[in-house]
This record gives C-alpha cells, sequence and structure tokens, in this order.
C-alpha cells in the first residue's frame, strides 16, 4: 500500500538538492523562512480547474488529457473530503477512459490499481482493494523484466498489501485518516499543523513497520519537507541524506527514489 502522502512524492535525492540549494541561498543574518512558505512543485493540486466560459452556441471541446486530469483531480479532491465512495468512481471512471487510450494492460494504469486498492482497503472493502493491488502487480509483470524495478515493486506491493490488512482495523483507519490530515493542512499551507499530523503519522506506522521500510522513510520524508517549507534547513540535509542510506539497502537501484 502506498499511502496518499502527495507532498512526499518528490523522490529523496529531489528533495536533497533542493535543501542544498535553499540552504546556499538562505540570508545569514535573517532568522526568518523563505516568504515562499510552500514550494509550488509539491503543493497538491486540490482544485479542479474551472474551463473558460464560452458562448451558447459554442462546442466545448475535451481533449482526453483533459479529462484524465480532471478525473484524477476529482478524485483526489474526494479523498481529501472524506467522500470515499464518489472517489472510487471517479477513480473507475479514470481507469476506463485510460484503458480505452492505452490499453487493458497498458503500465500507466498499475498506479491506478494501486491508489484504487487504497481507496477500497480505506472504505472497508478488502476484497476490492485485494483484487485491485493484484491486479497492479501484474500489470507491471507483465511489462517489464523480472529482473527490473518494476518487477521487485510488483512482488513487494502484495507483501504491503498483506501487512496493512493484518494490523488492526483501528490503527489502519488512523492511518489513513492521518495521511488526509497532512494533505489537508499542507495544501492550506497550515504547516506547523501539517507538521504535527505527520509526525503523529510516523509514530503510528512505527508501531508496524521497522525504520528500514519505505512506508516509514516516505512520511519522514514528508516531514523533512514540511520543515523545508517552513525555513528549518539546519537539520534538513543530514536527515534526508540518512533516509537516502537506507533506501539504498531496500530500493532496487533503479527505482525513481533515487532520480
Amino acid at each position: 500500500m502506498t499511502l496518499k502522502i502527495e507532498i512526499a512524492a518528490k523522490p529523496i535525492r529531489t528533495l536533497l538538492v533542493v535543501s542544498c540549494l535553499l540552504s546556499a541561498h538562505r540570508p545569514a543574518t535573517s532568522q526568518e523562512p523563505p516568504s515562499s512558505t510552500v514550494p509550488q512543485a509539491v503543493i497538491p493540486q486540490a482544485t479542479v480547474p474551472q474551463l473558460p466560459q464560452l458562448p451558447q452556441h459554442t462546442t466545448l471541446s475535451v481533449s482526453p488529457a483533459q479529462q484524465r486530469a480532471e478525473l484524477q483531480s476529482q478524485s483526489q479532491q474526494h479523498w481529501l473530503d472524506g467522500e470515499l465512495t464518489p472517489a472510487i468512481e471517479r477513480l473507475q471512471q479514470l481507469i476506463d477512459l485510460e484503458s480505452s487510450l492505452f490499453g487493458d494492460d497498458s503500465e500507466r494504469l498499475a498506479q491506478r490499481y494501486e491508489a484504487l486498492s487504497n481507496l477500497y482497503l480505506e472504505a472497508g472493502d478488502v476484497q476490492q482493494a485485494e483484487s485491485s493491488i493484484h491486479r497492479a502487480s501484474q500489470l507491471l509483470r507483465a511489462n517489464y523484466p523480472s529482473t527490473s524495478w518494476q518487477a521487485v515493486e510488483a512482488d513487494r506491493k502484495q507483501a504491503v498489501f498483506k501487512l496493512w490488512t493484518a494490523i488492526p482495523t483501528t490503527d489502519r483507519q488512523a492511518v489513513f485518516d492521518l495521511s488526509r490530515e497532512v494533505n489537508q493542512h499542507y495544501a492550506a499551507q497550515q504547516l506547523g499543523d501539517a507538521l504535527t499530523a505527520a509526525e503523529k503519522l510516523a509514530a503510528l506506522i512505527a508501531k508496524h513497520v521497522s525504520d528500514r521500510h519505505p512506508a516509514w522513510i516516505d512520511v519522514i520524508a514528508s516531514i523533512e519537507t514540511i520543515h523545508m517549507a517552513q525555513g528549518n534547513l539546519e537539520n534538513v540535509g543530514p536527515q534526508l541524506e540518512k533516509l537516502y542510506s537506507l533506501l539504498e539497502q531496500v530500493e532496487h537501484p533503479d527505482h525513481p527514489n533515487f532520480g
């Protein structure tokens, strides 16, 4: 299961570079955080783009790319609002659209099915969640060599799913709730509240996985991202270097986490 922590989406190596650049350009005499508190590149796209108003007689043509972006945005927004049923419906519509565009066996669909699995698991439908994560893994194995990072990831998706379904339901639901809370506060630039929620999430995940588990590493990377957004750069670089070193021990060397 990949948690919906949008602010941790960037590879840790990218975050390291950003932290170094910010540290290098930070005025030595100022203790104030940068004027832009949240990096533009990592703010979740929470709102659906509004199309311009056209005259009544004009036919509005929406490209497949626009349809895909809108469905993804709508699904994400519904999830942020705690509306799981419409979030699932929009994501399924997106899967159907991309299947028609790219084929039922396209590797593009793997991440969609993994996201669908997360939504079903949060909604309490373990059977549908398992079916969706199985489909995600199946697509990765079908499209990539057995020695690729994608094939390794396919096996791990199954193992991680079993791990999360084995933990108490109350803890699993709390993980989803805290993940949502982190994203809500971060999108609203409420960085202190986002940090508090992320730290609670890290503590909860640590109860069930080791500090070498990618799920734990991801949430710690989220915490460091929030520190960067707050301008607290002193310890960010060393911490990200430590996380990167851990990833080298648990990830395939070609994994995009090393981007």
